[in-house]
């Protein structure tokens, strides 16, 4: 995991080890700062020191696919990108609808999101 004192730290929200090992592998080659929350409680802790959130859209402990927790982030003030990922394109729509500000499909994470996070000025 990257060092976490960077301005530009980034939340990245997933269950699964194997995922958790694959993006932020990618996430370090491409230089970005992250920290990781494996579950919901996680992540509502940690969003605050986060300035972006890269999140699965489907997160053991959130109503039904995650929405509840964007929702949760929201209105709580978090204003940062908010990027979900999954391959389902009815999840990825109700995930927009309750606050993500970007979608990506989990099987084309790789190159789009460090092009994402880059045009964000990540």
């Amino acid at each position: 995991m990257s060092d976490n004192t960077n301005k530009n730290l980034i939340l990245l929200v997933e269950d699964e080890e194997d995922n958790i090992g694959l993006i932020g592998e990618m996430l370090d080659e491409e230089g970005f700062s992250f920290i990781v929350a494996r579950n919901v409680d996680e992540a509502m802790s940690l969003y605050p020191r986060a300035q972006a959130i890269v999140m699965d859209g489907q997160i053991p402990g959130a109503d039904p696919h995650t929405v509840g927790l964007v929702r949760y982030i929201r209105n709580n003030g978090f204003t940062g990108p908010i990027i979900a990922n999954s391959a389902s394109s009815k999840i990825g729509g109700e995930l927009v609808d309750a606050g993500c500000s970007h979608m990506l499909n989990k099987l084309q994470l790789y190159p789009e999101l460090p092009k994402l996070l880059r045009s964000l000025g990540l």
